[in-house]
């Protein structure tokens, strides 16, 4: 640990067990009382809350943040309070202000409630904040009471009930999203599901088409033009064939490494030879190219 840090800690541990003036740094971070400040009096971190007995009941934190240093000093304050002391955190510390504190756990449970409507992950997390939010202010209305901080009950019902209808529009358009979302996911894994089913029985069908069944084949997963040997002739799946005659000329000067380009095959030209065989209208894979050809040759 820092040894800034440990002097922190140990003025906040100070803080927490004594009520006298304390301070490091050049007023860095300073306690007076019950109090405990970082750079100044206008930046309250922390308050000591007492019930009337003058025990301490909780200790108030300021949960608007500030600077980075004076989140390290924070984080000191925080390891410096006892588990069985309890923290609860509102903006600026103001604890006995009631219509402040109480408006603060509104103000989370609503903000929390938009994300949950808009969210498209992490619903489950802001649903935790809400509900924080809802048991904070109820945290802090037990407590005000022990320390002697008068709450109108009445005015924070009424403001809650508005409060909470809202939280139920946001609920049910964000359980609404949550269907849609649902549906297009199923729509989606539909729309796989026929997609993948397609492909197999293009895939078949391309079998059977070059085994010699169907006149013509057409799919959009196999772009290229197939070939089939059929009736002695070489049909393309786009529904056009050539002699196996003239074929196999083509064949044989592709079998033997010789440059095709432009050689004219029953008014096809044949326009590239380079991974695929351009000719005419067609584009045929080098593989099937060579698998049709090897074949012709054995006929």
């Amino acid at each position: 640990m820092p040894a800034f840090a440990s002097d922190y800690l140990a003025l906040a541990h100070h803080w927490m067990y004594n009520t006298d003036y304390s301070h490091c740094y050049g007023n860095r971070m300073f306690s007076e009382g019950g109090k405990i400040y970082s750079y100044g009096h206008h930046y309250l971190m922390a308050e000591k809350i007492r019930d009337k007995k003058g025990d301490v009941i909780c200790i108030a934190m300021n949960s608007s943040g500030y600077s980075v240093t004076t989140n390290k000093q924070k984080w000191c304050v925080k390891r410096a309070i006892p588990s069985y002391i309890e923290t609860i955190h509102i903006p600026e510390c103001k604890f006995r202000n009631p219509s402040d504190a109480i408006k603060s756990f509104q103000d989370q449970y609503y903000e929390a409630c938009k994300k949950i409507k808009t969210a498209r992950s992490k619903k489950d997390e802001y649903l935790s904040d809400a509900n924080h939010a809802i048991n904070s202010m109820a945290r802090y209305i037990k407590l005000a009471k022990k320390a002697g901080v008068k709450v109108d009950m009445r005015r924070v019902g009424k403001q809650w009930k508005t409060l909470m209808a809202v939280g139920a529009d946001f609920d049910q358009a964000a359980n609404a999203g949550a269907m849609r979302e649902q549906e297009i996911k199923k729509a989606i894994a539909a729309a796989r599901k026929a997609k993948r089913e397609q492909f197999k029985n293009d895939r078949t069908r391309l079998k059977e088409w070059i085994d010699g069944q169907h006149r013509r084949f057409y799919s959009q997963f196999f772009h290229e033009a197939y070939l089939r040997i059929k009736d002695g002739r070489v049909e393309t799946s786009q529904g056009v064939s050539v002699s196996v005659r003239e074929a196999k000329v083509l064949a044989d000067r592709i079998l033997a490494g010789k440059d095709v380009r432009g050689h004219t095959i029953e008014g096809f030209t044949v326009i590239g030879w380079n991974g695929a065989l351009k000719i005419g209208c067609h584009t045929i894979n080098r593989d099937e190219v060579i698998r049709i050809s090897n074949e012709l040759k054995n006929l």
